[in-house]
């Protein structure tokens, strides 16, 4: 059965934190969804969208690498639309795209992308401040998105895809023990160059196999 996400969880000012009870489970699902001490996954709000810019324009040459849309968003007004976008993504279901908070403070965001309830698949997408890095924090986001996608979206199969040379990236889906399945030729135009993907693999028995405790207080999916 198709999971749905609570549209008042992700068009509320403020992070809730009572929801929802997820149909088939006894589990309550809340945001914010703490990853780390000091360190949560909550929707994104229109609210966030001076600090989102802001965010975007001050690691612009660092993020600019590998996503191919930092140069087009180059105004508040347009880091409001990606806000208000990746909100109707939420309600249709087509995605769940979440921000990265260090206390208050937004860092970065992560998302379950593509979600195709008919073939159970999608794919994690991932981006965080340079400062931020090398402290685990998208890894352990990253893990708490395979919980997401397998033990409450009832998904087979998640992907992530990397640039072949962004290092950093590619350790993280490695370091949760996804499998390299293939390298995707040109699969991204980036700087007016395409440079090639490699797209990480993990399947519903591998995660359930793989010492992943299931949690029991994640989004607000019901």
């Amino acid at each position: 059965m198709q999971a749905k996400v609570n549209q008042e969880a992700l068009t509320s000012p403020t992070c809730p934190s009572a929801i929802q009870n997820y149909k088939n489970a006894h589990e309550n699902l809340t945001f914010p969804i703490v990853i780390k001490e000091e360190y949560s996954l909550a929707a994104l709000q229109p609210e966030y969208a001076k600090d989102f810019f802001d965010l975007i324009d001050s690691n612009r040459v660092h993020l600019r690498k590998w996503l191919p849309w930092i140069d087009s968003l180059t105004t508040q007004l347009h880091a409001l639309q990606f806000i208000l976008d990746s909100i109707e993504e939420n309600l249709s279901q087509k995605s769940l795209r979440l921000g990265l908070f260090h206390r208050t403070k937004i860092i970065g965001t992560i998302s379950l992308l593509f979600i195709d309830y008919e073939n159970q698949t999608c794919k994690i997408g991932y981006w965080i401040a340079e400062s931020y890095q090398g402290n685990g924090i998208v890894t352990k986001a990253c893990k708490v998105m395979l919980s997401i996608a397998f033990q409450y979206l009832g998904l087979k199969l998640v992907a992530i895809e990397c640039g072949v040379e962004n290092s950093r990236s590619r350790a993280i889906p490695e370091r949760l023990g996804l499998k390299a399945d293939k390298i995707i030729k040109n699969n991204e135009l980036i700087n007016g160059h395409y440079i090639d993907h490699m797209e990480y693999v993990m399947d519903f028995e591998q995660w359930e196999n793989g010492n992943n405790a299931k949690i029991n207080f994640l989004a607000s999916v019901y």
